[in-house]
């Protein structure tokens, strides 16, 4: 059999270090902040916030958690889970490898996927987010 190409598309790799670079000049330039500390800025940004439970999801939360703890322990994964007010995330440590069929249950369960590069010694680690509440800001839903 033959390969025959569907798609393929290569953007420019962006260099962080000089973006960060840039950044921090701007910040280095831009007015102080109205926040001394991270605990202000947080406690600012839930005021008017409405948790509602979304009440088959917290059932099915059970479900992802299991999910996730099994795919850590099929693959020996560095897993940590988090019950938040609004979610369940779970931070999976993963290094580049082979087919992993079995991950793809707790990926597609999870309302939000987030790739980053891993702070420890593995190539990259990914968040999963299953919401179990509806968030709402000033009377309107912003997530799940």
């Amino acid at each position: 059999m033959t390969e025959k190409l569907i798609y393929e598309a290569q953007y420019p790799r962006i260099d962080y270090m000089k973006q960060y670079e840039q950044d921090k000049a701007e910040v280095e330039e831009a007015p102080p902040a109205k926040f001394s500390n991270a605990n202000d800025y947080f406690k600012a940004i839930r005021v008017d916030t409405q948790y509602t439970p979304i009440p088959k999801r917290s059932y099915e939360s059970d479900d992802f958690i299991h999910e996730a703890i099994s795919i850590s322990k099929l693959y020996q994964l560095n897993a940590r889970i988090v019950k938040r007010r609004e979610m369940i995330s779970a931070h999976i440590a993963f290094d580049f490898c082979g087919d992993m069929k079995y991950v793809t249950r707790p990926f597609g369960m999870a309302d939000r996927i987030s790739f980053f590069k891993d702070k420890s010694e593995h190539d990259f680690a990914v968040c999963l987010d299953f919401y179990t509440h509806v968030v709402s800001k000033n009377g309107m839903a912003i997530a799940p």
